[in-house]
């Protein structure tokens, strides 16, 4: 199952690039497929903001679960994904909860999974 890592780039050293690797390969050593950001846009540095959001958007609406890294709270696009995936039903996974392995369960009831409150 596909999982969508949401956390702060913008004004980040490097767009926070070593976080969402390492939390990329430690979803997939727990099972998962993830899905960094920064790998959909590469080759294209220049899009405007709303171009990366779009794109990202896209993606994360294909996903079973969002996993939130660290401080996802701080940055404008990662609030607007938790937002878009809870009113989606995909399940909201925090780095607080480590990396759990995918089930049918996440797939099948979202809400059961969120571990945030809804706005």
């Amino acid at each position: 199952m596909k999982v969508y890592i949401a956390g702060p780039i913008t004004g980040r050293p490097d767009g926070n690039r070593p976080a969402f690797a390492a939390a990329a390969a430690a979803l997939a050593d727990a099972g998962w497929i993830p899905v960094n950001p920064h790998n959909l846009h590469d080759g294209e540095p220049d899009l405007s903001y709303g171009a990366y959001l779009r794109r990202d958007i896209a993606h994360l609406v294909t996903c079973a679960a969002l996993y939130a890294l660290p401080d996802w709270e701080t940055s404008h696009g990662a609030r607007l994904e938790v937002q878009i995936a809870r009113a989606c039903d995909i399940p909201v996974l925090r780095a607080r909860d480590g990396f759990p392995p995918p089930s049918p369960d996440t797939a099948l009831h979202g809400q059961a999974a969120d571990v945030g409150s809804r706005p």
